[in-house]
């Protein structure tokens, strides 16, 4: 155990360019145990970016992301469409309370619009959006056929379709402005992708443009 904590505190001492957890993980509540009366040591991993799988141990793996993880730039949660019913409420706890930790978090591969959903519903509705996540994207699969509606509060919006290259490479987006319904200085940019269809979405950004 000794041996476990020495190098625990080693690895909370360093920076790191990049971390992924994907087929092992660091149990939290072995960190907690080791460190329980420790109250001078960040028991945080640092880097600058950083991907969490979610093939195993999912409860895990988003305890290590609310309690133990800070990045400078991105974190990329990977293959959450394998637990995505179970970790929803976690999830959206993580993306609207952890914005000091995450600039940004990439979530992927999503197969409802829940979390979408939940996260327009607390743009709108909130009365503390300081903790939230600034820039966030959540990617669909290719199969999980998600349509997205407009939110009735949904200003500037753009309907645009865009060729890339050939005739045959082209995308279509619906891009618009969102704001707080108790603070309307507190601004996000909505935009989401529909591919080559105009109906079912493979990717949305939300960013904090104002506010």
């Amino acid at each position: 155990m000794l041996i476990a904590r020495y190098w625990l505190e080693r690895l909370f001492n360093c920076s790191f360019e990049f971390i992924q957890f994907e087929d092992f993980i660091i149990n939290p509540e072995l960190i907690k145990l080791l460190f329980e009366d420790e109250g001078k040591i960040s028991l945080q991993f640092r880097s600058k970016t950083a991907y969490l799988s979610f093939c195993n141990n999912s409860a895990s793996l988003l305890n290590i992301a609310m309690n133990h993880l800070i990045t400078r730039e991105n974190l990329t949660i990977g293959n959450f469409e394998n637990d995505s019913e179970n970790y929803i409420d976690d999830l959206f706890k993580l993306l609207v309370n952890k914005g000091k930790n995450f600039p940004r978090i990439r979530i992927e591969i999503l197969n409802s619009s829940k979390i979408h959903d939940l996260l327009i519903k607390h743009i709108e509705t909130s009365t503390d959006l300081s903790k939230m996540v600034a820039r966030i994207t959540l990617v669909y699969g290719h199969y999980s056929n998600v349509r997205i509606n407009l939110s009735p509060r949904a200003t500037n919006i753009e309907k645009i379709f865009e060729i890339r290259g050939y005739l045959i490479d082209y995308e279509y987006y619906t891009k618009y402005k969102l704001t707080n319904i108790y603070n309307p200085k507190m601004e996000f940019s909505i935009c989401c992708n529909e591919g080559r269809s105009d109906e079912v979405v493979s990717k949305v950004n939300i960013e904090r443009i104002n506010g």
